[in-house]
């Protein structure tokens, strides 16, 4: 009988077990994207400040930050520009991806646009040292060594 008992209560441990172990993602993913979206309007609100600082005059101009997302997380960072008919938009958008390094992998994607009236070089960065500059004729956004 006991053995009986013990072996309904390990079955029922691996149940509760497995639930929880597919379950876990379904909740680090909405926390994920959240911070993927955070990151994204940063970003384009950095790149939009950048082109508002250059239309009103300045000649040439650099920002730095630092996105650091934690040691158990990987950001991916793509800025883009729109392209209409070979013409370059006035709009872009910056689309972040944000994801776990340990099990169970998950990950949150958001994307967030910006204003230039400059063009924005295109870009992919991941997480640490980011600068925006612009030379007055482009901005650009880079990852740099720390």
């Amino acid at each position: 009988m006991k053995a009986v008992t013990w072996a309904l209560l390990i079955i029922v441990g691996i149940l509760l077990a497995s639930f929880f172990l597919f379950i876990r993602p379904s909740f680090i993913a909405p926390i994920l994207r959240d911070q993927a979206r955070d990151i994204a309007q940063y970003v384009a609100g950095q790149i939009s400040f950048m082109a508002r600082m250059a239309d009103q005059g300045v000649a040439e101009g650099q920002r730095s930050f630092r996105i650091d997302a934690g040691s158990d997380k990987l950001v991916e960072i793509v800025v883009m520009t729109n392209v209409n008919n070979g013409q370059v938009s006035p709009t872009g958008q910056v689309i972040v991806r944000v994801s776990s390094r340990i099990p169970p992998y998950s990950y949150g994607q958001a994307s967030a646009n910006y204003t230039s009236s400059y063009p924005v070089i295109q870009s992919t960065l991941f997480q640490g040292n980011i600068v925006i500059s612009f030379n007055g004729t482009a901005i650009t956004v880079a990852n740099i060594k720390s």
